[in-house]
This record gives C-alpha cells, structure tokens and sequence, in this order.
C-alpha cells in the first residue's frame, strides 16, 4: 500500500503549526483586503491570536477567531487556509475543500492549500491529485514530498515510468524520505538516485525540504 506523507513526512496535511511564529508580522497586510491600517492591524493581531491558540492546540478558540476574520475579509486566504486545516485535522474533509478553495480563490498560487487538496485527493480522486501535485512542483520545484507523493500516485495509476522519475527526484532532494517509499521499491530508487549522480553510494543525508511557513510560500 502506498504511502502519502503531508510536509516534510510529518503527518497528512502541510501545516505551520511546527514552523513557529516568526513570520507574523507579514499578516499584518496579507490577505487583508481593504482598510485602513487600524483595521489591517486588528486583523493582524486577530490572525495571530488564532494561530497561536491553533498551535496549543486549541482548535476551538482559533476556529471562531478564524471564522471571524473570514466572515470581515473572505480574501483573506491565511484564515481561509488555517479553517481547512482543523477541518482536515478533524477529518472533515468536505468542508476542509471549501476552506481551501477559498484560500486558493483568494490567492491562486498559495501552495499549502493546493498541498493539503492533494492529499484529500490522493486516495478518492488520484488524477486531480495528480494534477495538484503538478501544480506544486511548477511553482515551488524544491518540493521533495510533493515529488513523493506524486510519484506514488503515479505508480499507483500505472504511470510507473514518470512514477519512478518523480520519486527519485523526491529523494535527491531529500534523502530522508526514503524510508517512506515502499520496501520494494526502495532498492530501485537508490540505484537510480545513485546512477543520476555518476557513482555508487548512498544519497546526501543533507535534506532540502519544502518550506513549511504559509507565509514563506504565499
């Protein structure tokens, strides 16, 4: 059975909450919409309560605050996205896709949320997910997961040629990640990874993995 793994192979879905907080002062205008600055920092300071209360793991409290900043500023697509995020974190994945395709009509090229739709896909829609990944790769190329999690759907749907390419740009990319690939797999992989590289050996053990900050990716 495949195997899919969410950002940086922790869990199924890419959140920011391992990230940190650094990069809160960007919210203060992302996504804000109109308004004057007063109202753009309240938002901003609303944003990162929310995000706060989601990290201590107080999804309740962050969701009516995101809900809040959703219902003032639909367009702000960090509250649209964080929405998606405890719905998927509840299994309501449903309402999660709503969430993310607010986010993503807000900000089309907001790679999170085209992530976390991926891995919705990946077992009830494999070629939207696909095309999902696709679009990840286009806009972000240093993308090991989505590299992985593209090249098992693809071996999945018989594309075992690309599906192949794609996990060994995955684990070139981040040679960490082959314990998530199939054991059956693996050895093909490493002599692939190793014969793209001119030698023998095993792979880099210097992981570059995709940013996990929404901020850094918007």
């Amino acid at each position: 059975m495949s195997v899919f793994v969410g950002a940086q192979g922790k869990g199924q879905r890419w959140s920011r909450l391992g990230a940190g907080l650094g990069f809160l002062g960007l919210l203060l205008t992302a996504g804000c919409g109109s308004g004057g600055s007063s109202g753009k920092a309240n938002v901003g300071s609303e944003l990162a309560s929310a995000i706060q209360l989601q990290h201590q793991g107080k999804l309740a409290a962050a969701e009516a605050l995101y809900l809040k900043i959703a219902k003032a500023q639909p367009s702000n697509y960090f509250a649209q996205y964080d929405l998606g995020v405890i719905a998927q974190t509840r299994g309501e994945l449903t309402k999660a896709l709503t969430y993310y395709g607010a986010a993503l009509t807000a900000h089309p090229r907001f790679i999170p949320a085209m992530f976390n739709e991926a891995i919705i896909f990946s077992h009830s829609d494999p070629p939207n997910a696909i095309a999902l990944y696709k679009r990840v790769i286009a806009l972000q190329p240093v993308a090991p997961t989505a590299y992985l999690n593209l090249g098992l759907l693809e071996n999945g749907q018989g594309q075992v040629k690309q599906g192949t390419r794609d996990i060994v740009t995955a684990i070139k990319q981040d040679p960490t990640l082959i314990n998530k690939v199939p054991k059956g797999l693996r050895g093909l992989i490493l002599a692939k990874v190793a014969a793209s590289r001119g030698g023998g050996g095993s792979p880099s053990a210097t992981p570059s993995t995709v940013a996990t900050s929404t901020a850094a990716a918007s």
